[in-house]
């Protein structure tokens, strides 16, 4: 079978790049320019020119039966060829082709051969295309049901090899919500599709001004050929408050003509920067506590760039005078509701909660519980081998405390004598990888290389399991979960929200073995970024996005995705995110709004299953327009958060005119048939198989089976035998 596509993006006149196709192009156009020659034209040419005829040697060198198609929106048989002098006939109905196909269902063309020949000794499809499907299966698809038959296609692709570059920028991620004077980091992925050259380009981060674009960073990197995306990471430092358009964007590649997916705009909250008020309890001064205190007090300018956070420390066990010589010290017991709600983080160490506030402690213990319920302060437990955690069980702490305690346990940490030699080093969880407490660069391997070099910890706490509905970022590598599922390990950091209020659970307290030499700068970001996350989940805001892309064609799959941080409440159970849609008609040419009404709809997404907070609804057919989603429900601290998109009408037969070269040779290999260019054309008679006629009928001389001596004998053998067989059963 051979089969010509004969849709109108094989009317297209390419200009051939590619050499060795240009080449062989010109040998078949001959006097005639390539401007005036079109593809389908080409294909007539490599079929029925009278010096190198396709008809003539399929039927003398492989001496088969030949039948012509042609495939646009239908498959219509144009001539059949059993011998030299119907030959003529079909070369006639080649050259009266043209090109004007209002869509190309190819798939379905190969299919309807498939079907109206099985059952039939159909030895291979050879078929002429340049491979863009319009409308129905595809020849992947299609290539599958041949496969199945046992019939190869040999695809020929008629067209410029040349693929047109095409740089895709997708998958940014930024912080909704940062402070001034915060790094803002800006993560995305860039893939390329086509002839792009394999050398550095360069993506710009700038940001949109009253007065333009202002260039706020800039990233190079090298696409992958191959089309696998490669990550692009940029960072800026914004030192104005307000909501900041930032624009990703990566120059146009030599010949890319589409560059609607060479940028994308996200839109972030700066708000105006204030000190960190943290309220340190201690029981007494372990290495920990020294470390920590330390370091809140004088704050690294290496790492955190300038000092932003404010320590108080109340100290069970310190010595008569402490509080009046230390300079971090809260003069007094312990701070009043008033003076506690006053704070954005607390730290609660190795303390016996008994002993907290002396007097009042039924009423400090319940203000601590407010304080993360009420005010939605953030609280960090850090454990210890005295109290934390078994000590909160019967406290009003228990409420918000991320584990639950069990019995106390016995001495978990071995006399002096013995000192711990048994190291461990805390595993990530896909939670914890995401959080913004283990990120100690802006690139995630380089993060994930620092937390894997750090110093293995000795001590962890026993006697606890996590509640339900918390998320655990960091666990034990090898001890497994007390009353947890089979194959659940040992949490060590644990995250939960009490109200308005996140909580941590550090079921360790030798951090401090992380400023080992070179990396006290990772133990001070860690534990500054601990503050951060503590103190500013009120004002974090979930991201709203639109994927895989904004500008979609009807009919295709648009997804809206909102994804909150993880460090910050959601909601929770069954309870959908709500999304306001606004579709307004396509703009014209000039930018101009188009005819006819604006509709708004709500659109409820629902929680999808995995260690990010993320909730996704999808439009299946979405109809032409302008769409702007908008998240109205929960409510966020400043504007909403909302994504744009544009949905296009359905690609025609003339927009898409590539040679789709992948689907060809996806075909070809699926179906035992191979992939040519017209360069290459004339392997197809080295591939194609022998296929040599079965003959079913042909004249010879009788064979005279009766006077054959042979059949005689056996004949009196069998008549012996009888008698025989007779006479013994005195049947005779």
């Amino acid at each position: 079978m051979i089969l010509l596509d004969t849709s109108a993006s094989m009317d297209t006149r390419d200009l051939f790049k590619d050499p060795a196709v240009r080449a062989r192009a010109e040998d078949l156009a001959g006097t005639t320019p390539l401007s005036d020659v079109n593809r389908l034209r080409l294909a007539q040419l490599l079929l029925a020119r009278p010096d190198a005829d396709w008809l003539d040697r399929l039927l003398k060198e492989k001496q088969v039966k030949v039948r012509l198609y042609a495939v646009d929106t239908d498959t219509r048989p144009l001539a059949t060829v059993e011998d030299e002098d119907q030959a003529a006939d079909a070369r006639g109905a080649i050259a009266k082709l043209t090109a004007a196909g209002e869509g190309s269902h190819l798939g379905e063309g190969v299919e309807a051969v498939l079907k109206d020949f099985r059952g039939s000794p159909l030895a291979a499809i050879i078929m002429f295309t340049d491979g863009v499907t319009t409308a129905g299966a595809d020849l992947p698809k299609a290539a599958r049901a041949a496969a199945q038959d046992g019939v190869p296609l040999f695809l020929v692709g008629v067209g410029d090899t040349w693929e047109t570059p095409d740089l895709i920028l997708n998958d940014v991620h930024a912080e909704p919500v940062v402070g001034r004077g915060d790094r803002l980091v800006f993560e995305a992925r860039l893939g390329a599709r086509g002839q792009v050259p394999a050398a550095p380009v360069t993506v710009f981060l700038r940001e949109k001004t009253p007065t333009g674009l202002e260039d706020r960073g800039q990233a190079t990197v090298t696409p992958d050929p191959s089309g696998n995306p490669v990550p692009v990471t940029i960072a800026h430092t914004p030192q104005e408050a307000g909501e900041k358009t930032f624009v990703l964007e990566v120059p146009a590649a030599p010949g890319e003509t589409n560059t609607r997916n060479n940028k994308i705009e996200r839109t972030v909250l700066v708000t105006d920067s204030r000190r960190i008020r943290v309220l340190y309890v201690e029981g007494y001064p372990r290495y920990d506590f020294r470390f920590v205190k330390v370091l809140l007090e004088r704050e690294s300018d290496r790492s955190v760039g300038g000092k932003s956070v404010e320590v108080q420390v109340v100290l069970q066990d310190a010595s008569k005078g402490w509080a009046e010589t230390d300079k971090s010290a809260f003069r007094g017991e312990f701070p009043t509701r008033t003076e506690l709600f006053g704070f954005d983080v607390v730290i609660l160490g190795d303390v016996d909660p008994k002993q907290i506030g002396g007097a009042r402690t039924a009423v400090v213990l319940r203000d601590l519980a407010d304080f993360v319920k009420v005010k939605g302060g953030g609280l960090l437990f850090l454990a210890g081998e005295h109290g934390t955690p078994a000590a909160y069980a019967d406290t009003p702490l228990a409420e918000v405390l991320p584990v639950i305690p069990g019995d106390a346990p016995g001495a978990t940490r071995p006399p002096e004598e013995q000192p711990i030699t048994e190291e461990y080093q805390p595993k990530l969880t896909p939670a914890g990888k995401m959080h913004p407490l283990f990120r100690f660069s802006a690139d995630q391997a380089e993060s994930a290389r620092v937390w894997g070099n750090l110093k293995p910890l000795l001590w962890y706490a026993r006697g606890y399991r996590r509640k339900p509905l918390t998320s655990v970022l960091a666990e034990h590598p090898t001890r497994a979960a007390e009353g947890g599922a089979p194959g659940e390990k040992h949490p060590l950091v644990v995250q939960q929200f009490a109200g308005a209020g996140p909580v941590l659970f550090l079921g360790l307290d030798d951090t401090w073995r992380w400023r080992f030499r070179s990396d006290e700068e990772h133990f001070d970001r860690f534990w500054i970024q601990a503050v951060r996350v503590l103190s500013r989940s009120r004002i974090r805001r979930p991201e709203l996005r639109v994927v895989p892309r904004a500008e979609f064609r009807r009919d295709e799959r648009v997804t809206v995705q909102v994804e909150f941080p993880i460090e910050s409440p959601a909601p929770g159970g069954d309870t959908p995110v709500r999304v306001s849609v606004t579709r307004s008609p396509l703009k014209t040419r000039d930018g101009a709004p188009g005819p006819g009404a604006t509709e708004t709809s709500t659109l409820a997404l629902n929680r999808v299953p995995g260690p990010t907070i993320l909730f996704e609804a999808t439009l299946p057919r979405a109809p032409e327009g302008e769409y702007r989603f908008e998240m109205i429900d929960p409510e966020v601290q400043g504007s909403r958060p909302f994504a744009t998109a544009s949905v296009l009408p359905p690609m025609n037969e003339r927009d898409r005119t590539e040679l789709n070269r992948a689907d060809m040779e996806r075909a070809a290999s699926q179906s035992g048939g191979g992939f040519y260019t017209l360069a290459t054309a004339t392997d197809v008679f080295n591939d194609l198989k022998n296929l040599q006629r079965v003959p079913l009928n042909q004249p010879c001389p009788p064979v005279p089976l009766w006077n054959q001596p042979a059949v005689y004998g056996l004949l009196m053998l069998l008549l012996l035998t009888e008698w025989l067989l007779r006479k013994r059963e005195r049947l005779l």
